[in-house]
């Protein structure tokens, strides 16, 4: 893409990390995060999984931290392979770029938006019993916030969606 004349997309091999980073942000890691949301806890709810858990001297506050820290934790093992492997190929295929510092930052701060949309996503598989009307209605919630701070630009610093990525 970066060999189309007069670079059209605006898009340069040399910032393939950042737009890795975009794309990662506002579409992959919100998906991934509903999809693990509705099976860690909805699921279980439904398959009656989490009924063995709880016989156990653990509070309920307890297993829904440990499932929090769980999917934080593998957004956070996402971003950072993205990170690698996007930053080895571009410095494969244009040398490395001055932004060694600001670029793990960039992806380092892009976690924190994802930290609201994981409350998110648990809040809704806490509260339904399905997991697949808790990934729609996480998904549906998504767009929604999505959709209202394009829609009202005065609410649009307090949507989590805002600082995801694309159009920044």
């Amino acid at each position: 893409i970066s060999l189309i004349p007069g670079n059209a997309l605006g898009f340069a091999m040399s910032n393939y990390p950042y737009t890795v980073l975009s794309m990662l942000s506002y579409l992959f890691a919100p998906i991934a995060i509903f999809m693990l949301a509705s099976d860690l806890i909805a699921g279980e709810m439904a398959g009656g999984g989490i009924k063995v858990m709880l016989m156990r001297p653990v509070s309920r506050a307890s297993v829904l931290l440990s499932k929090v820290i769980t999917i934080t934790g593998y957004i956070a093992i996402v971003f950072l392979s993205q990170l690698i492997i996007s930053s080895a190929f571009a410095a494969f295929t244009t040398g490395i770029s001055s932004g060694i510092i600001a670029l793990p930052l960039s992806y380092l701060v892009s976690l924190l938006p994802s930290l609201a949309i994981t409350a998110l996503a648990v809040a809704v598989a806490s509260m339904l019993k399905s997991g697949t009307s808790s990934f729609t209605f996480s998904l549906l919630a998504y767009i929604g916030c999505a959709v209202l701070g394009i829609v009202f630009t005065s609410i649009a610093p307090i949507m989590p969606t805002t600082y995801m990525g694309l159009g920044s």
